[in-house]
């Protein structure tokens, strides 16, 4: 029963992304996610029932297989995240938390392949809808920031969420098969990516595919590297939210920022356009507010932004703290994965939403707390 209600809500999950990429209106969109939310949680109680165990350790262990440790941290971001719902009205932390803990006990494998299947067939039919003329807009001629020009939507409402879309496909593709694909697929989706790129002329989605396809070629080529290759990834997450802090506190007061921003496509310059400087440090708060509702591209600012400084450090530390843990298991398409996902959300927010599907980090997540949850459950019978 949990699984019905789990994948139920997946695939309402999944579809309310497709739906919002593409030029179709998301009807009741609170309504939906309130059911959602509700079946996942329905979901996760039904597998604490499966679980219940006599006596206070049989508590400890029915609530969190994986540990004490595993414990506190649900524990810390339930009241977190609780904070930050009834300070800012947002409840995609909370959802995201209900979401991890209901699949921690089912197969992630299955969960992974809906992911890929439901969205590759959502996203082919929402390109031959408007390939065919039946819905959904071909092309776009304005100005993207260099003058106007032609590019190609196809379906989606702007370029770069098409590429967005096909660089999500890739990046899940290659975690879940790309320790089993032909080598020519990495040529063919290469050639694929040069071809999109005239449609979209989308710099951040022609760059993030060819990195994911150079370091899974890589990653395949060389899947035994060492501590140093681990540690120089987390090294680079870092570099990347220090920028995405002095884009949002600096700003061009910092000169190699102007010079950046012009490959950045005028990202950091959005924060500092409106009359409240939205994003910058100075609308940053503890738990952020309700007004804190602008739309901008710099995820990681956002984060911050949207939800405030200490729930944001506390996703931050989880980042970390997968990192480690992905180090521990030298697994190295899981590193390219995370990596390719956090770079992409300096200059993008997609992951930053709230449609929770779109944060494919979710489900590394899920995969290493499955791991954790079942080594507990073996360990004990």
């Amino acid at each position: 029963m949990n699984n019905l209600l789990f994948f139920t809500a997946l695939f309402i999950e999944l579809t309310a992304v497709l739906i919002e990429g593409s030029d179709l209106i998301l009807p009741a969109e609170g309504m939906l996610f309130r059911i959602t939310f509700i079946l996942f949680l329905l979901s996760a109680a039904i597998g604490l029932f499966k679980r219940r165990k006599k006596g206070f350790r049989g508590l400890l262990s029915m609530l969190a297989p994986g540990g004490k440790t595993e414990l506190c941290i649900y524990i810390l971001a339930g009241i977190l995240f609780s904070v930050s719902y009834f300070v800012t009205g947002r409840n995609e932390l909370l959802r995201i938390l209900v979401f991890i803990y209901a699949a921690g006990n089912l197969d992630s494998r299955r969960i992974d392949r809906c992911c890929l299947f439901v969205t590759a067939a959502g996203t082919l039919l929402i390109v031959l809808l408007s390939l065919s003329g039946i819905f959904g807009i071909q092309k776009l001629f304005q100005d993207f920031g260099s003058g106007p020009e032609l590019r190609y939507c196809l379906g989606f409402g702007h370029p770069n969420a098409l590429h967005c879309m096909a660089a999500m496909l890739l990046l899940l593709y290659f975690y879940i098969y790309g320790s089993t694909c032909g080598w020519y697929l990495y040529i063919i989706m290469g050639i694929g990516n040069v071809l999109l790129y005239t449609l979209t002329r989308s710099n951040s989605g022609f760059i993030i595919i060819m990195a994911a396809i150079v370091l899974n070629a890589l990653a395949r080529l060389f899947p035994n590297a060492g501590k140093p290759v681990y540690a120089a990834a987390e090294a680079v997450f870092g570099a990347e939210l220090v920028f995405s802090y002095l884009a949002a506190a600096y700003g061009y007061a910092i000169p190699f920022m102007r010079k950046l921003d012009r490959y950045l496509t005028g990202r950091i310059a959005s924060l500092y356009e409106t009359n409240r400087q939205e994003g910058t440090v100075q609308t940053w708060s503890l738990f952020s507010a309700p007004r804190n509702v602008y739309y901008f591209d710099m995820g990681w600012v956002r984060l911050f932004y949207w939800y405030g400084i200490i729930p944001a450090l506390f996703c931050i530390g989880i980042l970390f703290r997968l990192y480690r843990r992905i180090r521990q298991e030298r697994d190295m398409k899981g590193l390219v994965f995370l990596l390719c996902l956090c770079t992409y959300t300096v200059a993008e927010a997609h992951i930053i939403s709230v449609f929770i599907l779109r944060n494919l980090i979710l489900l590394l997540i899920i995969r290493y707390e499955e791991a954790s949850w079942r080594k507990s459950i073996e360990s004990e019978n």
